[in-house]
């Protein structure tokens, strides 16, 4: 068998068995006190948590030290040696007792923990002092027979029952063996010739009895010391325990709490949304039901105005089928502005729509932006102004597409509601001002104004102030709606009103400059629309499922007397493409086709059927923005419905295009 440290001869390996230092260390050394603040706190607590001992062990002392004053008369009474002591024996007990009374009244009036701890400790002094001052006064062996007991009492009171500080217990029990060899050495003992001077104490012989009290006391102390670590250790220990048990509970409530909070806050959020959810879909069906009226109407008058047509060409009526068809082009456009933006609002509020920030310069933008509402202004008979430097470069950070849409409809707006009776004529002014951090665009009308308790309606759909009677030349009340949605998406963006009855509106869009240098920035210029051209001989490819739009988009073609090959889906593109003659001048086709079918598919079967990529127009009815991508180019994206006017518009740009790239003089690049 292996052996063990513990049985080598030398106690060494026991030492390191059981750590007899360590276990030395445990019993007698002071337990380590806490930092500053938690050793105040500590000691509150623990003076109130061992108040009612205390009190409890101040009335025990008290009771045992005049219970003794029984015992002193009645030895008194039978012995004549110890009687002759008992005067000054009872002046000790009588001056104990005043000691204890005074105790009481200092321990139950105190306030702090410290008053209590030098009162108690000082009381015991005093009472152990007496109590060796007895001891010197009594003739052996009463000495001690009856008042030797009366030290390792008032020990056990000091040690354990008043629970004072372990260190205090140290210096209490050093002046207690100083006091008790002062005394104990100069007692009377066997030999009746006490010693009267240091010298002659030395000179003799300590007797059995002064050296067995002496060794009692030392070894009662080194017990008693253990005993009062041990008790503050555990005071100690608990009140840590008590105080980390405290500080998770408090953790524990807090995070209750929070939880609760968070709790009452989901709550809320959940009630807010199902609230919003509510008044969404009552919106929703507002507007629905608010935008199929506004659609009834000029549909109601196209149909009617188509009949009438009808009716006109039967009875041979030419003149009377134009008119009639004019109110009906106008009722088609009043029809397609509504669904249009009906559809613009819809888009925006499902999120497809998102901001695609660039830099560019604001001038160019604004002109080009604000080019097709200036017939309509002169039209209206409304001044429309420009004010900022043409010369001068104005780079900015937006989205161009989303920018242009929210000025027009602002522009748009101030011409709608211009006030004709203005002695000067109704006018807008659009301006741009510069500002040290921000570009402003100033948009101001001198039309009827808005009531101040109406600002916030107005950007509210289908709210049209000051047009009970529903006029249609004046929209349909969706222009500031549009515009409400579209600024959320501009970052760093912010529109402003400010209106006054009777005297004009003025809406200011604040935005950020562009992030590159302004030299950076190319100048933009704005492109003009083609006049009138001739589009006879230019060649389309065109696809389209839907039959009826299929018709009347070639009949629109054949009246333009262009050449172009129809198809209704990509299989029958596909069937066709290696039979065709010539190589297409342009591609037109729907977005979304049969069989899962796009018009990716369609451009990448033409290109690869004809070597070439071809100019490209897609029709669609889709609301999500389309992802840039080779696939598109430099092609163009309409959505349905297409007046007649925008998509010859869009050819005839395509047909001059090809014509400046070519440098040709085909039928299709005339100038009417």
């Amino acid at each position: 068998m292996v052996a063990t440290t513990g049985s080598t001869g030398d106690g060494r390996g026991w030492r390191a068995a059981f750590g007899v230092p360590a276990i030395l260390a445990h019993m007698f050394a002071p337990p380590p006190r806490f930092d500053p603040l938690l050793e105040a706190v500590y000691r509150a607590e623990m003076a109130k948590r061992w108040a009612t001992a205390r009190h409890a062990a101040v009335v025990l002392l008290a009771a045992i030290w005049v219970a003794y004053f029984g015992w002193d008369w009645f030895h008194s009474q039978r012995n004549a040696e110890f009687g002759a002591a008992f005067g000054i024996i009872a002046t000790l007990r009588l001056a104990g007792a005043l000691c204890i009374a005074a105790l009481a009244v200092a321990i139950v009036r105190a306030r702090e923990p410290r008053t209590v701890a030098i009162a108690s400790a000082g009381g015991l002094a005093v009472l152990y002092l007496l109590s060796l001052a007895m001891i010197a006064v009594t003739e052996f062996p009463y000495n001690y027979l009856f008042y030797f007991i009366c030290l390792p009492m008032i020990m056990l009171f000091m040690f354990g029952l008043f629970r004072l500080d372990s260190r205090l217990v140290y210096r209490l029990t050093a002046v207690f063996l100083l006091a008790s060899i002062a005394f104990l050495v100069f007692a009377q003992t066997t030999d009746t010739n006490s010693p009267k001077s240091l010298v002659e104490f030395l000179s003799k012989t300590l007797s059995y009895y002064n050296v067995a009290a002496l060794i009692f006391l030392v070894t009662f102390s080194l017990v008693g010391c253990a005993v009062a670590v041990e008790l503050e250790r555990s005071a100690r220990d608990a009140f840590a325990r008590e105080r980390q048990l405290t500080d998770r509970n408090k953790r524990l409530e807090a995070a209750q709490e929070e939880t609760r909070i968070k709790t009452d806050a989901l709550v809320k959020a959940k009630d807010e949304l199902r609230a919003l959810a509510e008044r969404q879909n009552v919106a929703k069906s507002k507007f629905l039901a608010d935008a199929a009226h506004d659609l009834r109407q000029p549909m109601q008058a196209l149909t009617n105005l188509l009949g009438a047509a009808r009716h006109a060409l039967d009875q041979d009526d030419r003149a009377r089928c134009d008119e009639v068809l004019s109110l009906a082009q106008d009722a088609s456009r009043l029809t397609r502005n509504s669904f249009n933006a009906v559809l613009d609002i819809s888009r925006l509020e499902s999120g497809f729509v998102q901001a695609e920030p660039i830099d560019f310069d604001l001038t160019g933008m604004l002109e080009e932006a604000l080019a097709p509402l200036l017939p309509v202004a002169t039209e209206r008979g409304v001044d429309v102004r420009f004010r900022w430097r043409r010369d001068r470069s104005i780079a900015v950070h937006s989205d161009p597409h989303l920018l242009g849409r929210v000025v027009g409809n602002l522009v748009a707006n101030g011409i709608k509601y211009s006030d004709p009776a203005r002695e000067n004529g109704p006018g807008v002014l659009v301006g741009v001002v510069c500002l040290p951090g921000r570009v402003r665009i100033d948009v101001v009308d001198n039309g009827v104004g808005i009531p101040q308790a109406d600002w916030a309606k107005v950007f509210n759909p289908f709210v049209q102030l000051g047009n009970s009677e529903r006029d249609r030349e004046k929209g349909v009340g969706l222009g500031l709606s549009i515009v409400n949605a579209i600024i959320p998406l501009l970052p760093e963006h912010r529109l402003d009103m400010r209106s006054r009855e009777g005297v004009g509106t003025r809406f200011s869009l604040e935005l950020p400059y562009s992030r590159a240098a302004a030299a950076s920035v190319p100048r933009h210029e704005p492109t003009r629309p083609p006049g009138p051209m001739d589009l006879s001989g230019f060649y389309i490819l065109y696809v389209e499922d839907d039959a009826m739009v299929r018709r009347s988009a070639t009949a629109l073609f054949d009246t333009l007397d262009m050449r172009y090959e129809a198809y209704a889906s990509y299989d029958e593109l596909a069937a066709a493409v290696a039979d065709l003659e010539r190589i297409p001048d342009l591609l037109i086709t729907d977005f979304r086709l049969p069989d899962g079918r796009t018009a990716k598919d369609v451009v990448r079967l033409t290109s690869e059927a004809f070597d070439t990529v071809l100019p490209l127009i897609v029709i669609t009815g889709e609301m999500q923005a389309f992802e840039e991508g080779d696939w598109l180019g430099d092609g163009r994206v309409l959505r349905k419905p297409v007046s007649s006017e925008s998509l010859i518009a869009e050819i005839s740009a395509q047909c001059l295009a090809i014509a400046l790239a070519e440098g040709s003089q085909s039928p299709a690049a005339t100038l009417q």
